[in-house]
C-alpha cells in the first residue's frame, strides 16, 4: 500500500511538471483590445499570431515590452498611405507595443527604449505587413521606410 502511494505521488508530480512546463512553453500571445467587435476578434487573433510568425524578433524579445496590443483600424490609415488604391488596403489590424525604459534583450543600436512601435497588417491584392518606425521594421526585418513584409 505504502509503495502505491510512493508510486501515485510521483506521478502526480510528473503531471504537473509537465503541465507547468507546457504552459512556460506556451508562445507569448498579443492581447486583443477590448473594443474590438465580435465579430473581429477571431480574425484579429490570427492576424497577431501571423505577426509573431512573420517577425520572430517581437517574440525573441517579449520580455522587453511593457505591453502589446491589437485592434481594427478603419480604412482611413490605408487611404492616407495610398495602399486602398495601390494594393487593395482597407481596414488593417494594428499592433501597438510599448517598449520598456530599460530593454534588456532588443540590441542597444535599435535605440527602441521607451518607444511605441506600431504594426499594420493588412489584405487585399498584395498583403504584408507595415511598421511605421524605424524600430518596429527592424523587429520584422523590413529595411526601409514601407516595404511589406
Amino acid at each position: 500500500m505504502r509503495k502505491r502511494m510512493k508510486v501515485l505521488a510521483a506521478v502526480v508530480w510528473i503531471l504537473v511538471a509537465v503541465i507547468a512546463v507546457g504552459i512556460w512553453m506556451l508562445p507569448p500571445q498579443i492581447a486583443v483590445a477590448e473594443k474590438v467587435a465580435d465579430a473581429d476578434r477571431d480574425m484579429v487573433t490570427k492576424a497577431a499570431a501571423v505577426l509573431l510568425k512573420a517577425c520572430p524578433d517581437i517574440r525573441a524579445y517579449w520580455d522587453d515590452f511593457e505591453k502589446i496590443e491589437a485592434d481594427v483600424t478603419p480604412d482611413y490609415w490605408s487611404r492616407n498611405k495610398g495602399l486602398d488604391k495601390s494594393i487593395g488596403w482597407g481596414r488593417t489590424i494594428r499592433v501597438e507595443a510599448l517598449i520598456k525604459d530599460n530593454p534588456a534583450l532588443i540590441p542597444a543600436g535599435w535605440k527602441a527604449a521607451r518607444h511605441t512601435v506600431v504594426f499594420h497588417l493588412g489584405g487585399g491584392a498584395k498583403s504584408g505587413i507595415e511598421g511605421t518606425k524605424k524600430q518596429a521594421r527592424l523587429f520584422c526585418g523590413i529595411n526601409d521606410d514601407f516595404e511589406l513584409k
